[in-house]
């Protein structure tokens, strides 16, 4: 009985040994990019944001309407589609931070299916160009009023982030950001980048 409990043993102790290495060697390109301090950074603005995420996540979003020389947005444009929009304003240290982050995450997925980008701001469309051309940013961005931005985004702070899904409704909110562009792309294209993948599946 002994031997038959030890081989037991033996064997738990080799397969829990096997599982570690595999999940080891899995883990290094998934996390070889992400510190344990850009995680401890992203979840605690989300802590920071967190009344804001609880109050507006699983809502549908507020009734909107952009136009413009090229597009007509509304809310019914959004139906059918996982939508991602980032809401930022020129003096905005944050959002300027996001530019580059913004517009590598747009390239990587503005051809996937289902999928639409939409950047929004109170800024003049003069400004919107400004910012465009000093940032090379290829990504489409509109103008609202800035009382209608304030509607949508509710209490949200700025640069604002959210993830609409097919009928509507909030599933991801971010309030704020960092103002260092490095940090700001980790944010973006890994943790918000895997919140989209979710969505897409």
């Amino acid at each position: 009985m002994r031997k038959c409990n030890q081989h037991l043993t033996d064997s738990v102790f080799l397969v829990k040994c096997f599982l570690t290495a595999f999940l080891l060697t899995a883990g290094v390109s998934l996390f070889s990019q992400v510190s344990h301090n850009d995680s401890t950074g992203y979840f605690g603005l989300v802590e920071l944001s967190g009344n804001v995420i609880r109050d507006m996540k699983g809502k549908p979003i507020e009734i909107f309407s952009i136009e413009n020389k090229k597009n007509i947005i509304t809310n019914e444009t959004l139906r059918s589609k996982i939508t991602f929009i980032n809401f930022w304003f020129e003096t905005c240290t944050p959002c300027v931070a996001e530019f580059q982050a913004l517009e590598k995450f747009y390239n990587k997925n503005k051809y996937r299916e289902n999928f639409q980008f939409i950047s929004i701001t109170f800024e003049s469309d003069s400004t919107i160009q400004k910012v465009k051309k000093a940032n090379n940013l290829t990504y489409p961005i509109y103008h609202l009023s800035s009382d209608s931005c304030r509607k949508i985004i509710g209490r949200s702070g700025y640069p604002a982030t959210f993830i609409i899904d097919k009928n509507l409704n909030i599933v991801y909110a971010l309030s704020g950001g960092s103002s260092d562009p490095k940090v700001a792309d980790k944010d973006l294209n890994y943790f918000i980048q895997a919140e989209l993948d979710k969505q897409l599946k």
